[in-house]
C-alpha cells in the first residue's frame, strides 16, 4: 500500500500538477513532501490516528483539493471527514473482494478504481464513477534484465530452470515448512531462490541448518534463501523461470508485471478469504495455477512446478496471459482520476 501512494504521489508531481501530501501509511513515521501547483490529500493526510484533523486540514484554509484512499484500518474517518467537508475523494480498491473501510468509503467517492474486475459487484450505492485500472507497481519493477544474467548475477547456474519462492516481507510459515518438509525432493530438482521473511529467518535458519544435515551439497547448492528480497527483487524476478507466492494484490500485480509464469498458494485467513479470490481471477487469464493450502501435498506441488517448466508451450502461453492482464499506466490512470476530480 505504501508502495502505491507512493509511485501516484511522484507521479502527480512529476506532471507538476499537484503538491502531494502523504502521511500515516508508515506508522506515521514518514510524511514526505513534493512540491507542486496545488495541495493533494492522501486519505491519511487529514487526519492523525486518532481521528482529529492534522494541519488544520479543517480550518478551511487548507483543505486539498482532492483526497486518495486504498482503505485501512485508519482510513474510514478520514473518508467520512472527505463527505463532511465536500472533498473530492478516489477510492482505489486492490482486491477482488473489497474490504469494509472501502466498501463504505466507496459510497461517498467521487471516483472509484479497482484493481479485479470481479470487485465490481461486491460494491453497492456507489455514486461515482467505477473504473478497472488495475494496480500501481514500483517503477523499477518494470525495468530488467536477461533472465540468464539475472540468475549469474545473483549466484545460480545461468543454464538451469531457477524457481523463486516469495513469502512476503513477513514470509509464510506454512510455505516455509513445506518447502523444508520437502527439501531433498525439489532441491534435487530445481534451482530455488526462498524469501522466508524478517521476521521468520533466524527459526527458519537454524531448521534449515538441522533438516539438510544429511542432504547432498548439489541439493543444497540448488538451493538459496534470504530474509527478504528489497533492492534485488527486481534481479530475482527476472532470473525466476516460474514464481511461488501467496496471492496478496501486490504480488499478483508484481509478477504480471514481469510477464512470469505463477503459482498461487492464497493465505486460507486473509480477511474475506481476499487472496483465494484475488489467485482464482488472475488464474482465470491463464497465467497461474491455483493451489490452496489445504491441496499443498508434494506430489501436486512438484507435478505442476515440472509441467510449467518442462513445457515450453505452456511456459510461453502463461507468460503472454501475465503480460496481457497487466496495467502498466494503473497509476497513469489514478493519477488522472484524482486529478481531473478539481478540473
Amino acid at each position: 500500500m505504501k508502495r502505491a501512494y507512493e509511485e501516484i504521489a511522484h507521479f502527480i508531481d512529476g506532471r507538476g500538477d499537484g503538491r502531494p501530501h502523504l502521511s500515516g501509511y508508515c506508522r506515521g513515521s514518514k510524511t514526505p513532501r513534493l512540491g507542486g501547483k496545488k495541495r493533494l490529500g492522501t486519505g491519511f493526510s487529514l487526519f492523525r490516528r486518532s481521528g482529529k484533523l492534522s494541519r488544520g486540514v479543517g480550518s478551511g484554509k487548507s483543505l486539498p483539493d482532492a483526497a486518495f484512499s486504498k482503505g485501512g484500518p485508519g482510513a474510514l474517518p478520514v473518508t467520512f471527514a472527505c463527505r463532511f467537508y465536500q472533498v473530492p475523494l478516489v477510492v482505489h480498491e486492490s482486491d477482488a473482494v473489497p474490504g469494509l473501510t472501502n466498501t463504505i468509503s466507496a459510497r461517498g467517492a467521487r471516483a472509484l478504481a479497482l484493481a479485479f474486475s470481479a470487485a465490481a459487484m461486491r460494491f453497492k450505492k456507489v455514486k461515482g464513477s467505477v473504473t478497472v485500472v488495475g494496480n500501481p507497481v514500483r517503477a523499477e519493477l518494470l525495468q530488467s534484465m536477461p533472465p540468464e544474467q539475472a540468475k549469474t548475477a545473483l549466484g545460480f547456474n545461468s543454464a538451469k530452470p531457477l524457481v523463486l519462492i516469495l513469502g512476503g516481507s513477513q514470509g509464510a510459515g506454512r510455505l516455509n515448512d513445506f518447502v523444508l518438509e520437502n527439501f531433498d525432493s525439489l532441491a534435487a530438482k530445481f534451482q530455488i531462490l526462498h524469501q522466508v521473511g524478517k521476521e521468520k529467518f533466524k527459526d527458519y535458519q537454524a531448521q534449515y541448518d538441522f533438516i539438510t544435515k544429511n542432504s547432498s551439497p548439489a541439493a543444497k547448492s540448488n538451493y538459496k534463501f534470504v530474509a527478504f528480497l528489497e533492492k534485488d527483487l527486481n534481479a530475482a524476478m527476472d532470473a525466476a523461470d516460474l514464481i511461488v507466492s501467496r496471492a496478496g494484490a501486490g504480488a499478483i500485480f508484481e509478477i504480471a508485471a514481469k510477464k512470469k509464469p505463477s503459482i498461487l498458494i492464497p493465505f486460507p485467513d486473509a480477511a474475506g478469504d481476499h487472496q483465494t479470490q484475488n489467485a482464482y481471477e488472475y488464474a482465470a487469464s491463464g497465467a497461474a495455477v491455483v493451489i490452496e493450502q489445504e491441496n499443498l501435498l508434494p506430489s501436486i506441488f512438484i507435478s505442476q512446478i515440472e509441467k510449467i517448466i518442462n513445457t515450453p508451450d505452456v511456459r510461453n502461453k502463461m507468460s503472454a496471459a501475465a503480460g496481457d492482464f497487466f496495467t502498466p499506466d494503473a497509476t497513469d490512470k489514478i493519477a488522472t482520476l484524482i486529478l481531473e476530480l478539481w478540473r
